[in-house]
């Protein structure tokens, strides 16, 4: 099988909280990158991939959190694939640390983040 992700994925579990329209799911995060997240949760059907989402990831016990908008890219079995579309600047910030703190590959990590920045300016 032919490795296609632009990016490195980190094991990685906290909360989540996602949002479509008036629908909220909660869940648990299995693993995230610089592009996207893995999300387990019981109520994976309720979301649609036609609409954007809103997702908040806990860090510290709720004291930081990662907010971002992104697209359901697949919904199997109870695990949501969610893309990242859109950031915030402090959000990037807490992420970038996440992956760094996981990456042992600081070499890997570079090549993410330049991809991350290619992809941002199309």
């Amino acid at each position: 099988m032919i490795e296609r992700r632009k990016f490195s994925r980190i094991s990685f579990e906290a909360p989540a909280s996602i949002q479509q329209g008036s629908t909220t799911v909660s869940g648990t995060v299995r693993d995230l990158s610089l592009h996207g997240l893995l999300v387990s949760s019981e109520n994976a059907s309720q979301l649609s991939q036609e609409q954007g989402l809103t997702a908040s990831v806990m860090l510290n016990d709720s004291e930081v959190s990662l907010t971002l908008t992104g697209q359901l890219v697949a919904a199997l079995d109870k695990e949501l694939h969610i893309r990242i579309d859109k950031i915030d600047l402090d959000s990037i910030a807490h992420l970038r640390r996440l992956v760094e703190l996981n990456m042992a590959d600081e070499e890997l990590l570079n090549r993410d983040l330049e991809s991350l920045i290619a992809l941002g300016s199309n």
